[in-house]
């Protein structure tokens, strides 16, 4: 999530010159039987545009992962590209969000956890069900980390609205803890409009983007990177390290 118009305009710049020298393509059936994928362009590499490589082969699925960056990064392209179009909105002042370990601890305490129906044969994992394949990997990965976590506690965030976060992180050599929000269904444009919302919401009320809270997302075609995701912990982490006195 963008923070400034500054900071859109650098992650577009970003964003231009990795698209110049990603791949594009798509994987074919070769005769009914045999996989690959097909190069339609790759800068840099003229050799490989318009060939068919079988995806038995290394190259195959590492072109392949490259042309799925490619993917992820224009969807984000055009999402600046919107919010640079959108006049600088004026808001109230709002208070700084709760992100100390007594913000865990508060909601850890009350105990209240999301009753949205889950589906069936939703997957578990230490003493919560989730929604979702991916957002198992998110707690395994946090798991794995060796930090606390609630899922999909209630927080009172105006006196008339709850919200649900997906996770509450606790890292006690912070002292903080932080949310992270995940969006599997980025490609469906309901759902996005939803998600927004809820988005519009944390930062409205005061939660910072990449210090407070991180957002994670993906599409039918573009799956959940974890490797990312703990690029993206890390990175607040080493961001609210700054703070620590």
């Amino acid at each position: 999530m963008i923070l400034s118009y500054e900071q859109a305009f650098l992650r577009r710049k970003y964003i231009i010159e990795r698209l110049e020298g990603l791949p594009q393509g798509r994987e074919v059936t070769i005769k009914g039987k045999y996989k690959a994928f097909y190069v339609s362009d790759h800068p840099g590499h003229p050799e490989l545009k318009f060939k068919r490589i079988s995806l038995a082969k290394p190259e195959a699925r590492a072109i392949r992962d490259l042309a799925e960056q490619r993917i992820r990064l224009e969807i984000e392209l055009r999402d600046l590209e919107n919010f640079l179009k959108t006049p600088v909105p004026r808001r109230e002042v709002k208070p700084d969000p709760y992100v100390e370990l007594e913000f865990y601890d508060l909601l850890k305490a009350r105990g209240i956890y999301s009753k949205r129906k889950k589906p069936k044969f939703s997957p578990s994992f230490a003493g919560f069900t989730y929604r979702s394949k991916s957002e198992l990997a998110i707690a395994q990965l946090i798991n794995s980390m060796n930090y606390d976590f609630l899922y999909e506690p209630m927080f009172p965030i105006r006196k008339d609205k709850e919200i649900f976060p997906d996770f509450v992180v606790a890292v006690p050599e912070i002292g903080r803890c932080f949310i992270l929000e995940h969006f599997g269904m980025w490609d469906d444009r309901e759902y996005r409009g939803d998600a927004q919302w809820k988005m519009e919401e944390y930062i409205d009320y005061g939660f910072m983007p990449g210090r407070d809270i991180i957002f994670t997302y993906e599409t039918g075609k573009v799956p959940l990177d974890i490797d990312v995701v703990r690029e993206q912990i890390n990175a607040l982490i080493l961001a609210n390290s700054a703070f620590i006195i």
